[in-house]
């Protein structure tokens, strides 16, 4: 099988004669000499096997073949011309696929309008958008099948570095009476395991919620009846 290459003066010389159906015409306007005009397009002939010109009096006039590699030409001279361009600019557009995941809250709530804002800056970019628990999270991070992933509460796992973005409080709210109100500060907190909870079910590679360290730090041991698998 014969492979064909063109160089870009070659489809330069070609495109400029077709366009004036005239050798002479061509050569004054690309400032070079009849003879290297019609020696590039003998030679893009012999190299295609296809006569490209025919002769018509004083003029040459594409043929078949001519009109299709006249058609390809000025798309890779416009497709070269924008790559110079492009490389030759102080700003080069980001391009890139990447692979995010997300609880399900986090993705819907903060990561994919995070993701949009960003695509309307760089609109080469694309993504792939995984909502997921937050140990799925962490486990396709570490495996190396998702680039960046945002979840609740990870514990470190080697090879995976991790940020902390954001950060609450823990509170305890009670209704204005309450007997927990008539205990002193230290009581209060010792009689919190009295009373029952709810808790987002944690899971391996996860800080589960009833193991947080205010709990540990004072001895309270979460009275949990109720599990739930939403951080929502």
């Amino acid at each position: 099988m014969k492979l064909v290459g063109f160089k870009l003066d070659q489809l330069s010389y070609f495109l400029e004669a077709a366009r004036h159906e005239h050798i002479g015409k061509a050569s004054k306007i690309l400032s070079v000499s009849p003879s290297a005009i019609s020696h590039t397009i003998a030679s893009l002939e012999e190299e295609l096997g296809r006569p490209l010109f025919a002769r018509q009096g004083r003029r040459i006039v594409l043929t078949n073949h001519g009109k299709l590699l006249a058609e390809k030409a000025e798309y890779l001279l416009l497709e070269a011309e924008r790559v110079r361009d492009e490389l030759v600019s102080d700003q080069v557009e980001l391009r890139g696929h990447y692979r995010f995941a997300a609880t399900h809250l986090l993705a819907e709530n903060f990561l994919l309008p995070a993701w949009m804002e960003v695509r309307d800056n760089h609109p080469k970019l694309t993504a792939e958008i995984y909502s997921l628990r937050s140990a799925e999270v962490v486990r396709h991070v570490a495996a190396g099948e998702i680039d960046f992933g945002l979840c609740i509460s990870p514990q470190s796992v080697p090879g995976v570095s991790s940020k902390t973005i954001a950060s609450g409080e823990l509170r305890v709210v009670v209704r204005p009476g309450h007997p927990l109100l008539k205990k002193s500060p230290a009581d209060q907190i010792r009689l919190l395991s009295q009373y029952p909870a709810s808790a987002a079910r944690g899971f391996q590679g996860i800080e589960s919620c009833e193991d947080h360290p205010f709990f540990r730090d004072n001895s309270i041991r979460p009275r949990i009846e109720l599990y739930y698998d939403s951080y929502s």
